[in-house]
């Protein structure tokens, strides 16, 4: 049977380790959520700002769906080593009328609503909806809207400097979650034993009375429930003390009373003998 100050370590550490491991978890989420969101952020600028760029450049949107597609494609797979790679140049594309849409984060859409960079799963020359575009941010020069930009693919990888911090920060919330255990273990050791010494002084203070040694009292030190238990105690113990003072000298009274009629009838006892 494990004893009351073992079961409050155990209370306080489990209650510690939860908010620490919640709290560890909630950073890291919430850290990792934030850098994806200015990682799409970014990335929106960038492509917010080569539309621009094109679209001043050439004055319509003609090709720019290819355009994109060929700085920003994947890199070619390795080739087996008795065939030479190809030239950027030579790499087959998609054809002008439909580009790959799993080659774009961004889908861009013109005035009237047409697709013109698409995303899966709408594709070239589709029309959208106002809700969809109600979605996405304005693209304009010199005030005037010429497209829509909706972020609609898989957010951009992060960079390895933002990978780097995020392993850093995640090795910094495990040795802080370690460190706050550590300190709630040794905390919860020093608050159990200060709730349960008035428990064991209580105890000892019974068991001495219950052997029959009255006028025992306990320290009170606190007004919460165990410091109202302690002082219950000592009344009772100072109650049982009076009562059992009350008893000897009622004792002592009735023999002293019948001390003389007693003494007096043995006399007669004896002269009858």
């Amino acid at each position: 049977m494990h004893s009351l100050a073992f079961k409050l370590l155990l209370a306080f550490l489990a209650v510690s380790l939860t908010v620490a491991v919640l709290g560890a978890g909630i950073i890291h989420y919430t850290t990792q959520r934030e850098f994806a969101a200015l990682t799409l952020k970014n990335a929106r600028q960038a492509f917010i700002g080569q539309a621009s760029i094109y679209y001043r450049t050439t004055g319509s949107w003609d090709g720019f769906a290819h355009f994109l597609f060929q700085h920003q494609a994947p890199p070619p797979q390795q080739q087996p080593q008795n065939h030479p790679p190809q030239s950027s140049l030579q790499q087959p594309l998609p054809p002008r009328n439909e580009p790959h849409a799993t080659a774009f984060i961004f889908l861009l859409a013109d005035t009237n609503g047409r697709v013109i960079v698409p995303v899966r799963p709408y594709r070239v020359g589709e029309i959208l909806s106002a809700d969809i575009l109600a979605e996405g941010t304005a693209l304009d020069i010199d005030g005037e809207i010429i497209a829509t930009v909706i972020a609609m693919g898989d957010p951009p990888p992060l960079a390895a400097r933002e990978v780097h911090f995020l392993e850093r920060s995640r090795r910094s919330l495990i040795y802080a979650t370690l460190a706050a255990v550590a300190v709630a273990l040794v905390l919860s050791l020093l608050l159990s034993r200060g709730l349960t010494r008035p428990l064991r002084k209580l105890t000892t203070a019974i068991r001495s009375t219950a052997k029959g040694e009255m006028g025992y009292q306990v320290d009170v030190r606190s007004r919460d429930e165990i410091g109202q238990l302690a002082g219950d105690f000592n009344q009772m113990s100072a109650q049982l003390t009076r009562l059992n003072e009350q008893r000897r000298q009622m004792t002592a009274d009735i023999a002293h009373d019948l001390r003389s009629p007693l003494t007096v009838i043995s006399g007669y006892v004896e002269s009858m003998r």
